[in-house]
């Protein structure tokens, strides 16, 4: 971003005050307040500092909203405030290790990869599409717009007046190239840091967002989405997605149980068996993210765990919860585990209206079984054990989702069932513990 400097007499007299109380012969050091870089800023003249993310920053006057008369290191001059962060906050945003997250979207691997996901790309497309007549002359926030194809969409398909595509990793020094190839570097601005960090120009009408991971929350860019939401979304503007929901269900999936456990009991004609307990452990004691569930791996019906309306979310919400669910074997088989997986609708600004009667249906994009293969594909929970389950079984289980203290883009699932047959004995307590990642 470009910083202008506006070196008023204001300035000047804050710069005069500050000098004057920098030169006295005193103790200052708890004098001012002090602050901490969150980022790297080069200064643009002589009057500015230049520093690096993690400094200290003593703060001997703020000048406005946007400018710090500051010393770092005995050196006074101007700093950026938005650079800047309280120790506390900042000692919070390092337990999210934003840089190598950020870091690891730069690669053209991870967006060859959506962009080669039809289901997912076309989803956004279509909300877009859809929705022209009311993307026409708006304003849009793409938060994390990593390629930039939705800020694109929504500038081609759905011709908003402007649109601020914001990335922090350092894909965002590419992109401009990309708008200007396609023409649309009129259209869509490129705000290269996070949202949490950067300003924009104004508010806008609608924010578009791909934040969705494996098992729906993980790395939970969703924080930064509700962020966005709260600080510069107009009211009564739209989400995109708008809602979202996680899914669990009871699945046989012997082929993996084989490959990866199974296998042990006999190889070149020796037992192995001891090693199964090490097998199950170093296997099976995570969740297992690139599976592709289908819907012969499925012995009950798909149980909603949790429902997200991105109109009201709150990130404390997220810290803890849990779901109670009662399945019903509707075939019977061999329980491996659980598999899940997640919807998200984007629904018509128009059903928001009251004087509109809209009978178009929200745009649903799907990691289901019945679904086309996504990128995200499945992740899965194994047991310990195999179950065999009968047709009619009842399986409760609590499902407790807690997010990591200290790494806070990761998280622990627990899975606690009890099983009993259709005469209602009984047959299994069983209580396991996932960390995804941390």
């Amino acid at each position: 971003m470009e910083y202008t400097l506006n070196t008023s007499e204001n300035f000047i007299n804050g710069e005069e005050n500050a000098n004057e109380l920098a030169e006295e012969d005193v103790d200052l050091a708890n004098t001012f307040e002090r602050l901490v870089a969150i980022s790297d800023y080069d200064a643009k003249d002589e009057s500015q500092l230049c520093f690096k993310r993690g400094e200290n920053i003593r703060v001997l006057e703020r000048v406005n909203d946007d400018w710090l008369w500051a010393d770092i290191e005995g050196v006074l001059g101007y700093v950026p405030a938005n650079h800047t962060e309280h120790p506390d906050k900042f000692e919070e945003m390092e337990k999210w290790q934003d840089e190598e997250y950020f870091e690891s979207y730069c690669h053209m691997r991870l967006h060859l990869e959506m962009l080669g996901d039809i289901a997912r790309t076309e989803a956004y497309r279509k909300a877009v599409a859809m929705n022209a007549d009311f993307v026409r002359g708006k304003t849009v926030l793409d938060v994390g717009c990593g390629s930039g194809i939705l800020s694109m969409f929504c500038a081609r398909e759905g011709q908003a007046k402007h649109v601020y595509a914001v990335e922090a990793s350092s894909l965002a020094d590419h992109l401009p190239g990309v708008l200007q190839e396609n023409n649309l570097e009129d259209q869509i601005t490129v705000l290269k840091g996070r949202i949490e960090v950067i300003t924009l120009p104004e508010k806008v009408d609608i924010i578009i967002s791909e934040w969705m991971g494996t098992f729906l929350l993980f790395e939970y860019m969703i924080d930064s989405v509700i962020y966005a939401r709260d600080h510069w979304l107009k009211a009564g503007g739209t989400m995109w997605p708008t809602y979202a929901q996680l899914f669990i269900s009871l699945c046989t999936m012997p082929e993996l149980y084989q490959q990866k456990v199974g296998v042990w009991k006999q190889q070149y004609g020796f037992s192995f068996s001891t090693l199964k307990p090490k097998a199950v452990e170093d296997f099976f004691s995570r969740p297992i993210i690139d599976y592709d569930l289908l819907p012969s791996n499925c012995l009950c019906d798909g149980q909603p765990l949790v429902s997200l309306d991105m109109n009201t979310l709150q990130v404390s919400e997220l810290e803890s919860w849990s779901c109670n669910i009662k399945f019903e074997v509707r075939k019977a088989g061999i329980v491996h585990g659980f598999g899940s997986w997640f919807d998200v609708e984007f629904h018509s600004p128009a059903n928001n209206l009251s004087d509109i009667e809209c009978t178009t249906k929200p745009v649903v994009l799907s990691t289901s079984p019945d679904a086309p293969k996504t990128h995200w594909k499945n992740a899965i929970f194994m047991l310990d054990e195999p179950l065999e389950v009968q047709e009619g079984d009842f399986i409760g289980v609590t499902i407790k989702v807690q997010r990591n203290e200290n790494f806070r883009r990761h998280m622990c699932i627990c899975f606690e069932l009890s099983i009993a047959e259709k005469k209602g004995k009984t047959t299994h307590n069983i209580c396991k513990e996932f960390k995804l990642w941390r």
